[in-house]
C-alpha cells in the first residue's frame, strides 16, 4: 500500500513493483528486483524455513 500525503511531501509506499521513497528531502521512485543472484547462506535459509513453517499455520 502507498500513501499520497500532498503534492509538497510526495507518496511513499509500494504499487506493484514500483516502489516510492523519500530520502534526504527528495522523492524517489524504483523497481523491485525480478529475482536474487547471490546465494542464501545456511542462516537465511533456516530462517526461511522458519517462517515457513509459522505461516503454514
Amino acid at each position: 500500500m502507498a500513501r499520497y500525503n500532498n503534492i509538497n511531501e510526495g507518496a511513499s509506499g509500494r504499487i506493484g513493483n514500483v516502489v516510492t521513497y523519500q530520502m534526504y528531502g527528495k522523492s524517489y521512485m524504483r523497481s523491485l528486483l525480478a529475482h536474487y543472484r547471490d546465494r542464501n547462506s545456511a542462516k537465511q535459509l533456516a530462517q526461511c524455513q522458519k517462517m515457513q513453517l509459522v505461516n503454514s499455520f
